[in-house]
């Protein structure tokens, strides 16, 4: 059973839709470098203003972990 309606290759073109130095190249690169210096930028400013609120007293400092209590003893504990 032969399904496929090509008998050769004689004649076939190929279609490119990103080729090298094309616009869409040039502007996916674009698009992902503003992305990745933005990332950069909002992380930086965050960072500046956080450490700020926390120098200025605006913010407590991290609440200290208390210990967790053991378990419920709801099996036997192990022999040693």
């Amino acid at each position: 059973m032969n399904t496929i309606p090509i008998d050769g290759w004689e004649g076939a073109t190929q279609y490119f839709t990103f080729g090298a130095d094309s616009f869409g190249v040039w502007l996916f690169l674009v698009l992902a470098v503003l992305l990745f210096l933005t990332v950069i930028v909002r992380a930086i400013t965050h960072e500046g203003r956080s450490y700020k609120e926390i120098h200025a007293g605006n913010i407590s400092a991290p609440i200290a972990m208390e210990p967790e209590s053991p378990p419920p003893a709801s099996e036997p504990a192990a022999m040693a």
